[in-house]
């Protein structure tokens, strides 16, 4: 399995840009709270990613908060990548302990993605 990235613990706002190296698994110490994988928004700005030799696979972390579903943003770089309305408004999530779990676009936020 590969590392992910996250926003560091203790950091209240996203980061600038993505991080250069994954984030150790073990760094991790609530894997059942924190985001592995989401569902991929879709758009005229944004492809979904359907597998590794996508173009745009580089797009597919997130690390800023116009990334989440709750963005209107549909920039290229800094938009929404998590998809806000594949399922009734809201998402489907994997998270680093293996279990999935739908969660609704309002009550997405940074913290099921920061370092624990």
């Amino acid at each position: 399995m590969r590392a992910t990235i996250s926003w560091p613990l203790g950091s209240a706002a996203p980061l600038r840009s993505p991080r250069t190296a994954p984030t150790k698994l073990a760094t991790f110490r609530h894997p059942v709270s924190t985001v592995y994988l989401a569902d991929n928004e879709e758009g005229s700005w944004r492809p979904v990613i359907q597998q590794e030799g996508d173009p745009d696979i580089m797009r597919i972390d997130v690390w800023n908060i116009g990334h989440l579903p709750g963005s209107t943003s549909e920039d290229i770089t800094r938009g929404r990548r998590v998809a806000k309305d594949r399922h009734r408004q809201g998402s489907n999530y994997l998270f680093l302990d293996w279990h999935a779990e739908y969660i609704a676009t309002e009550d997405m936020s940074i913290k099921y993605w920061r370092d624990k």
